[in-house]
């Protein structure tokens, strides 16, 4: 059995109503300094959006929602996607 692990959803809304799937970033407890790992605070704890894994997973597999990132967090890890999937 796998662990349960937080992620952020990042497909649109919209996109999610149509798809059985959804575009995620992982999060993990171990903080790097890199350019593509963006620290949130989930839960009053700091965690790293793990940029560089982004990946479809079905629905199925969400469990709960445990809550929404601060805009300045959401702002930042959208340009680290951008540009992570524009060049």
């Amino acid at each position: 059995m796998c662990k349960i692990r937080p992620c952020i959803v990042v497909s649109p809304d919209e996109m999610n109503g149509y798809l059985q799937t959804v575009a995620i970033v992982p999060l993990t407890s171990t903080i790097q300094p890199w350019p593509f790992r963006v620290t949130v605070n989930v839960l009053n704890q700091k965690s790293s959006a793990t940029c560089d894994r982004i990946r479809a997973i079905d629905k199925s597999r969400l469990k709960a929602f445990i809550g929404e990132l601060a805009q300045a967090e959401k702002r930042r890890l959208f340009q680290v996607l951008q540009t992570i999937l524009s060049e």
